[in-house]
């Protein structure tokens, strides 16, 4: 139940306009069916609505122009090969507002774009592999490297998992970025080598200067 409440959570909240929002779930083939069945009943509970409600749990995409930009997402996920098993229709809201529904793609390989590029929407690819190592390697296989989460019963296989996984914030048993203790930045392509929070926040602000004094006797 936690896998799923927080795997549809960091897909979907704030629409998926998150730099580190769950845009590839990666999971064990053997728990396929029972996570996807999970997935579908959860995603489809969500209340899309007005931002300012505090009954709403989604709002609209920000702009128009960046609505049609996921729409066009969901489509090249679609043409190349993927299955949308919920979802990608416009809300039936009344009002203003560019809302797109939560959409759910399964048969998601690596070398699609909705695997590969980050698409700032409620798209969420579901990928499922066999093993901890091939698990790993897909993880690692992308330019990004921002945020990551492990799910597992197993405190050995998170620390084997978060020790190799080439991003910035590893989180084990629960979605979140830290806190304001907490470094936060990624690697590779995700960011700049900046952290925000923590005291290695400071470090963007500051700049070092050596200043070396030979004393020579008289």
């Amino acid at each position: 139940d936690d896998l799923i409440k927080n795997a549809v959570n960091s897909a979907f909240w704030n629409g998926g306009q998150n730099c580190s929002a769950n845009m590839r779930q990666i999971i064990d083939r053997k728990v396929l069916d029972a996570f996807l069945d999970g997935v579908i009943k959860r995603t489809k509970a969500i209340k899309i609505g007005d931002p300012l409600d505090p009954d709403t749990e989604m709002g609209p995409m920000i702009t128009q122009e960046h609505r049609q930009q996921v729409l066009g997402y969901i489509r090249s996920g679609r043409s190349e090969g993927a299955d949308i098993v919920l979802g990608c229709q416009d809300s039936s809201l009344n009002g203003p507002g560019w809302f797109l529904e939560p959409t759910v793609f399964t048969n998601v390989e690596h070398s699609m774009r909705i695997a590969r590029e980050e698409i700032f929407g409620p798209v969420l690819g579901i990928m499922p592999v066999e093993g901890i190592d091939k698990a790993l390697t897909l993880a690692n296989d992308t330019k990004y490297g921002l945020h990551a989460t492990v799910y597992t019963k197993d405190l050995d296989k998170a620390l084997y998992l978060a020790k190799r996984l080439a991003c910035g914030t590893v989180a084990v048993n629960g979605f979140t970025e830290g806190d304001v203790k907490t470094p936060f930045g990624g690697f590779k392509q995700s960011g700049s080598l900046a952290r925000d929070n923590g005291t290695e926040a400071m470090d963007q602000y500051l700049q070092s200067k050596t200043i070396w004094i030979t004393t020579n006797p008289l």
